[in-house]
């Protein structure tokens, strides 16, 4: 990734993002941005992940670095893993508490992945797309 730093003095500390947003709604309500904005990335704070502006007009996100609860948790220690009938992830704990689950489409492929707090509310949730080959074609966040 290519960054651009424009102005650089003292001890600046240099970022990859060019905005930052507390919450989801934070992010889509914002407006603004011309159209040198497009491309740039944003940090959505209460989850961490990174978001690419794709468009001024409407203004829309489009994730920029996948599913970053995942890149997230990677340090937590993982304290159960339940699996279905098929033995197939179908939920993991981590230690501080957050946990995800996994629902699966009839090929038994990942289709829905959503992470919750330790009090069961709504973290994030991601839909999989696949086409007839049962290869990947999109990931899209839902909430």
């Amino acid at each position: 990734m290519l960054i651009k730093h424009e102005n650089l003095v003292g001890k600046t500390i240099h970022v990859a993002h060019a905005f930052e947003y507390s919450d989801r709604i934070t992010r889509n309500a914002a407006i603004g941005f011309e159209v040198e904005d497009i491309g740039r990335l944003c940090i959505q704070l209460d989850t961490g992940g990174y978001w690419r502006l794709s468009s001024i007009d409407p203004t829309a996100w489009v994730p920029a670095y996948g599913n970053t609860m995942f890149q997230r948790l990677q340090a937590e220690e993982v304290t159960n893993i339940t699996y279905n009938e098929s033995n197939k992830v179908t939920r993991t704990d981590y230690g501080n508490g957050v946990y995800c689950t996994i629902e699966y489409n009839p090929a038994g492929k990942a289709e829905f992945i959503t992470f919750f707090t330790p009090l069961d509310a709504l973290i994030e949730k991601w839909n999989y797309s696949y086409d007839v080959e049962n290869r990947l074609t999109g990931v899209t966040q839902l909430n």
